[in-house]
């Protein structure tokens, strides 16, 4: 029998921890997949024919949240299942080796195992890689394979330090050889692996005018094409766009800028305002908006013809977000303001844990520095990890002497993975706008390819009719 091992650590040490388990499997082991948040694990439990195996830190990312359906996903599998979690804490703080876990479903159901901590390092702790390979796929494991040519890794557990400090870089304690063993190959680099519960895109960008709109109208208009639907949610309260792109600039569309002068008035009432009742508010105005297309549902933002910008209250982008990514359709996409305003922080959190972030750029030099500045906020300032970043270069006017776009990824965007090239057709565009329709890509289209590398889905096949003489 061979088992289906799934690695849910964290993002940094996946890769070693999977290579090991190809390694030291050898033939007990049919395939190795690597998650790094914990909502990812049950689809794949439900899709996944044959023995699983899962190795699990406790302080993997919704690991809290996601407990229980792991237990009840992995009891109710006829075939063989198991679960290996390492108690490394969680970082909600709670004490204990299995913090918030402890008495949990999982930690129940699991098998559950503590390391040793090393006494001169607290954040380092040493596990017996033999003993996870038995737990986990029932035979000998080989010493794991030191990732960076024997250097320490980034990675897997660790006690919790203590104080309120940033969280360290954890380091994965393989066990050290004796002296003059060989050491083994360096293992291939860890990849970033997007299964299809990743939903979300948020285009960003720190140019006004590189093209951040017309790129999220494209993707709501070619997710709906692929994959059977989308939602789209406009965050650029400042300058409110994406309806131009699917209702014609006259329409008489709801109200949003009402809606949050409303939300506004009332919390500054005595008493304020209750939660349901600014849900009922939103209800309302969500159900009373327009279909623009087939499969396609568009939150737009304030109308255009208020002669004053209208910021949003508190907390209200993130419950419009909330409704967006509680709907069926399988890709939500939500256009940002440049400026990276709570809104935009507020949907950029969410990707740190699932979807992508696209960071939009043209060619010339100003719009690259800008778009690494907002690179670097993002990372270093809201922590989402790079893995999650993907750039996409609109040629928008551009020379041909203009840098190219492989350039400005590896080189100006700190290495990056560049995930398309929008081609540049004003008249497609005009076009398309003057008639709020679909821009006229043609064979040129770089949305399929871009959705995929979002998302990780295939497109949806969809059948021909076909004539046939006598039917």
């Amino acid at each position: 029998m061979a088992w289906h091992v799934a690695v849910a650590v964290d993002a940094q040490a996946n890769g070693a921890l999977a290579e090991w388990a190809r390694t030291a499997g050898g033939d007990a082991v049919a395939e190795v997949v690597a998650f790094d948040a914990a909502d990812a694990v049950p689809p794949w439990l439900t899709q996944t024919a044959g023995a699983v195996a899962i190795l699990a830190s406790s302080r993997l990312p919704g690991l809290g949240t996601w407990a229980a359906i792991w237990e009840a996903v992995g009891r109710q599998r006829r075939e063989p299942t198991r679960c290996v979690l390492l108690a490394e804490g969680t970082d909600d703080g709670a004490p204990g080796a299995l913090g918030s876990l402890a008495g949990s479903p999982l930690a129940a159901w699991a098998d559950v195992v503590e390391g040793v901590p090393d006494p001169a390092d607290p954040l380092t702790v040493t596990y017996d890689y033999d003993d996870l390979g038995r737990r986990l796929w029932g035979g000998e494991a080989a010493e794991p394979p030191a990732p960076g040519g024997g250097e320490a890794a980034p990675a897997a557990g660790g006690a919790v330090p203590a104080g309120p400090e940033a969280r360290p870089r954890w380091r994965m304690p393989w066990p050290r050889k004796a002296e003059g063993a060989s050491r083994p190959a360096k293992p291939p680099p860890a990849e970033r692996i997007v299964l299809p519960p990743s939903r979300l895109i948020v285009v960003c960008g720190g140019k006004g005018g590189v093209g951040k709109t017309l790129i999220a109208a494209s993707l709501i208009q070619a997710a709906a094409d692929l994959y059977g639907g989308a939602v789209g949610v406009d965050c650029d309260y400042p300058k409110p766009n994406l309806a131009l792109h699917f209702w014609p600039a006259d329409a008489d569309l709801p109200d949003l800028g009402r809606v949050f002068d409303q939300i506004e008035i009332a919390r500054n009432q005595p008493g304020g305002l209750p939660p349901e009742a600014e849900a009922r508010l939103l209800g309302e105005w969500l159900r009373a908006l327009p279909v623009p297309r087939r499969g396609i549902l568009v939150v737009p933002g304030p109308r255009r013809d208020r002669l004053q910008t209208v910021l949003p209250p508190e907390g209200v982008p993130e419950r419009l977000l909330e409704w967006a990514l509680g709907r069926p359709e399988p890709v939500v996409v939500v256009d940002t303001d440049p400026a990276l305003d709570e809104a935009a922080q507020r949907a950029l959190e969410r990707v740190a844990f699932d979807g992508m972030a696209l960071l939009v750029t043209t060619p010339e030099r100003d719009a690259i520095l800008e778009a690494d500045r907002v690179r670097r906020q993002v990372v270093e300032v809201l922590g989402v990890p790079p893995e999650r970043l993907g750039v996409v270069v609109n040629h928008r006017g551009a020379p041909r002497s203009a840098i190219p776009a492989e350039e400005i990824a590896r080189i100006h965007l700190g290495g990056l993975p560049l995930l398309g090239e929008v081609p540049w057709v004003p008249r497609q565009v005009a076009a398309a706008l003057a008639q709020a329709a679909p821009v006229a890509w043609g064979r040129r289209s770089p949305w399929p390819a871009i959705l995929a590398a979002c998302t990780g889905r295939e497109p949806v096949r969809r059948g021909r009719w076909r004539w046939r003489r006598g039917a």
